[in-house]
């Protein structure tokens, strides 16, 4: 089976504003007339592939800190601290004359770069805010205040607590009285903009959740209660006092889980409209009243439940696959016919790869998949998982389908100006492999089709990029 993802995704719309561009160091290896020997390429690659899951790992949103969560300059400056150690790792394979021919060009590059950055932001400036008059002085003042912003973060000061708040304080910082009452009237009208778009969303989602969930309810949960009894007769008196242990501490930190959804992903402070507010709100009550079906469908997030437990619940799983595994042909037959029953009512909403496609993908259940299965109490109520068909991270609202991916795909995503809009395909390590669109756009939806026939077959993403504002949508390709 495939990458699987909750039915209650739909309940999660958690909208991630954020920002992880940051300046790539140039790997010595892409560096012209370098002359590095056979022995120095194989340590570079070395090195980058030591790096990748660090990257991979620094750039993962579930697996951060709640610290993480609450001031973003820890997690921008945790992708920082790993671009500068391969980068030391990098230049210590280098000869002294490479070394110093290496930093030229990286020096050079860098100027480069910032030119090129330098004049798309004033030409974006002057369109996003037309009426501001932006000096010479300020526009370098915004790109450099802006550009630490991106890879850093911020400093912890007064009143600046939130990606927002980081941004007003640059603004008000450079632009004078006029300019800053300018501004402040602009950003108010793109965040009416933005919060009507994210009140789509959630309407949708509400409609969904309370579509779905009798099918979950009446179809799916009674037939894996069943399979689940079967499973539990089988166990030994000391493995299940060992699941008991196991359930009991799954439970606790969903419970944590739970607070941190109710409190603080479905935070309505930062928003206005009245409306979108009561749908946040009806959204926060759907998630309590169904809080039980939540915590079995949480297997997204299955390592960080565990820890070290985790190891032992896959043990567990190992130890019983003969019996989990003689009933896969019924769990598969149920997990397929409750996608094609809520696959009819995601696709009212949402675009979706056809029916057929998705169910291709189901065809056996993952280890994970297994030692969730195993784990959940026969008495508790269960729902399954049903195909990624991808939804972007960020301000966008981006999707890819088919995912996974074979030889093409469409890209799907909504600006909400004008603007230069970058659509770039980057690999697991971060690296740009195609860039796809450099161009302005007009406002509204964008479709681009996807040539990916030469992608090799592993895990890609999409990063769509419009001024500050930056989605990561991942995709798969398999041949």
């Amino acid at each position: 089976m495939k990458t699987l993802k909750s039915f209650f995704s739909v309940f999660l719309l958690v909208i991630f504003v954020g920002n992880i561009a940051q300046a790539q160091n140039v790997n010595p290896r892409h560096v012209p007339d370098l002359n590095l020997t056979d022995t120095q390429i194989e340590q570079l690659q070395e090195i980058e592939k030591e790096y990748i899951q660090k990257k991979r790992d620094a750039i993962d949103w579930k697996k951060m800190r709640e610290e993480d969560k609450k001031d973003m300059s820890n997690f921008y400056k945790r992708i920082k601290a790993v671009d500068d150690a391969e980068n030391v790792a990098q230049k210590a394979i280098l000869t002294p004359e490479q070394l110093t021919q290496y930093e030229g060009y990286v020096l050079e590059h860098e100027e480069e770069r910032k030119g090129n950055k330098l004049s798309r932001q004033i030409k974006q400036m002057n369109d996003e805010y037309p009426g501001m008059e932006f000096t010479e002085a300020q526009n370098i003042a915004l790109y450099e205040k802006l550009e630490t912003f991106r890879k850093i973060g911020w400093d912890s000061k007064e009143g600046v607590t939130t990606y927002q708040d980081a941004r007003l304080a640059i603004y008000r910082e450079v632009l004078d009285d006029r300019q800053f009452a300018l501004y402040e009237k602009i950003e108010e009208g793109k965040a009416e903009i933005r919060e009507a778009k994210i009140l789509v969303e959630y309407k949708k989602a509400i409609k969904i959740s309370e579509e779905i969930l009798p099918i979950v309810q009446d179809f799916t949960m009674p037939k894996f209660k069943v399979l689940r009894n079967k499973l539990e007769a089988k166990i030994s008196p000391e493995d299940k006092e060992e699941l008991v242990q196991l359930r009991a501490e799954r439970l606790q930190s969903f419970e944590v889980i739970l607070d941190q959804m109710v409190n603080e992903d479905f935070s309505t402070k930062k928003f206005k409209n009245p409306e979108l507010i009561r749908n946040i709100e009806l959204t926060k009550e759907m998630v309590v009243d169904n809080s039980n079906i939540i915590s079995n469908l949480w297997s997204a997030d299955f390592e960080n439940f565990f820890s070290n437990e985790k190891t032992r619940a896959q043990e567990l799983a190992e130890k019983y696959a003969k019996e989990i595994n003689a009933m896969e042909k019924e769990l598969l037959w149920t997990v397929k016919e409750s996608v094609k029953k809520s696959a009819v009512v995601v696709a009212e909403e949402y675009p979706i790869p056809p029916v057929a496609i998705i169910l291709s993908q189901i065809t056996e259940f993952p280890d994970e998949a297994k030692a969730l299965f195993l784990l959940l109490d026969p008495e508790v109520d269960f729902a399954l998982e049903m195909p990624e068909f991808g939804k972007g991270e960020g301000d966008h609202f981006a999707s890819a389908f088919p995912n996974p991916a074979v030889k093409n795909q469409t890209l799907e995503f909504f600006i909400q100006q004008d603007a230069h809009v970058t659509v770039e395909v980057l690999d697991e390590s971060g690296r740009v492999v195609k860039t796809l669109a450099s161009e302005n756009m007009y406002k509204g939806n964008q479709k681009l089709n996807v040539d990916i026939s030469d992608f090799n077959s592993q895990l890609y993403f999409y990063r769509i990029t419009t001024g500050d504002e930056v989605t990561m949508l991942k995709f798969t390709v398999v041949k």
